[in-house]
């Protein structure tokens, strides 16, 4: 697809995360509040926190699911028999 035809598509992307956006100022808002209601003034939500940046890069997963995540057949190949992962 050329750009001319890309440019005339709709931007999915910009819309879902607008969306996206509004959930997560929602959640926090409403976190924020069921915190408050029970410990008013005690709590404050931190929409980004920064202890989580590196989650998932650093957690170790078990062997068990290593294997259920990294099991490409290697030599599965595309329709006109190149191998897909090369």
């Amino acid at each position: 697809m050329g750009s001319d035809a890309l440019s005339g598509r709709e931007n999915w992307q910009t819309a879902s995360a607008a969306i996206a956006r509004k959930v997560e100022e929602d959640f926090v808002a409403a976190f924020q509040s069921a915190l408050d209601s029970e410990y008013p003034g005690v709590f404050q939500v931190d929409p980004h926190p920064k202890e989580f940046d590196d989650i998932y890069s650093t957690f170790e997963l078990p062997d068990d699911v290593l294997e259920q995540i990294y099991n490409v057949d290697l030599e599965s190949k595309h329709k006109n028999g190149n191998l897909k992962y090369i």
